[in-house]
This record gives structure tokens, C-alpha cells and sequence, in this order.
């Protein structure tokens, strides 16, 4: 699953996605990949060639997590599921935020949003307890944020 963050760019889980020069959009269409950005926290942004986006998801100002926070994700079908950001845990050497939403196979990159729809963070794993998913803070660099939003 992956989400468009700008009008060439899709942000997904770094582990969802092998390296290709090609990329396969919902409606079939074949698009050149030509560059893929990633961060330590297993975030993969891929700028395309080719296509424009009409419609893209804005990022959630940096620091606006929170626990307690209202918070989504929509299944490929466009059914939402939503809960709250639970609290944190370590997790293969990093720090996961929890969320009290349930996971499934495949949801991995699906953009986690706000209730003001914007970006707050992408689903990475499905929590032991499985009614929990858990996801890691960005870590991109603000330069290359600022080159895809084209500032």
C-alpha cells in the first residue's frame, strides 16, 4: 500500500516495496520510478515519471503525535479503521508508536492520518497484541521532504 504525498511522489513502508525502476499504480498503469528516498524508521518515498497525482495527502506538522490522538487508515477497499495512538514500545531497536487499530496482512504502508486527514505517520507492523498496529517516527531529512514538496 502506498499513499500520494505530491503530485510524482508515493510515501510507503521501506519494507513493502522491493527496488524497481517500475511501478504498477491501482489503475494498471506501468510508471517509471525515478528515485526512491528512504529513512532509517523503514519509510520509502518513490518520486515517479509519468504521472501526476491530482489529489495527495499533506503531512501532519512535525511533533503533532500524541497519545490519545484520534488516528486512521484506509484498506485498499476504502473502508476506514480508526482508534487512538496507545503509547510507545521498543521494538527491533527502535521506538514503535502503538495504536489501538486492528492490522492485517498487506496494510503495511498504508498512511496513518489525523483527524484532519493529513500524515502522521505509516503502518509498519502488526502488534503482538493483534488488535494493535504500531508504526515508527519519520526520520527523513528536511531536505529531501522539502524536494519532494517542491519547496
Amino acid at each position: 500500500t502506498a499513499t500520494a504525498i505530491a503530485p510524482n511522489a508515493l510515501l510507503t513502508a521501506k519494507h513493502c516495496r522491493k527496488a524497481t525502476t517500475l511501478e504498477t499504480l491501482l489503475d494498471g498503469r506501468e510508471v517509471q520510478v525515478r528515485e526512491v528516498i528512504t529513512d532509517k524508521n523503514d519509510h520509502a518515498i518513490y518520486i515517479l515519471d509519468g504521472v501526476t497525482f491530482k489529489d495527495y495527502v499533506p503531512f501532519a506538522p512535525k511533533g503533532s503525535v500524541r497519545v490519545g490522538q484520534t488516528v486512521q487508515y484506509l484498506l485498499p477497499d476504502g473502508t476506514k479503521r480508526a482508534g487512538k495512538i496507545v503509547g510507545t514500545e521498543r521494538i527491533a531497536g527502535r521506538t514503535g508508536i502503538l495504536m489501538d487499530i486492528r492490522g492485517g496482512h498487506g496494510n503495511s504502508g498504508s498512511a496513518i492520518t489525523d483527524e484532519a486527514g493529513k500524515i502522521v505517520m505509516v503502518l509498519s507492523y502488526e502488534a503482538e497484541d493483534k488488535n494493535m498496529i504500531g508504526a515508527f517516527p519519520f526520520a527523513f531529512r528536511a531536505e529531501d521532504l522539502a524536494r519532494v514538496r517542491g519547496e
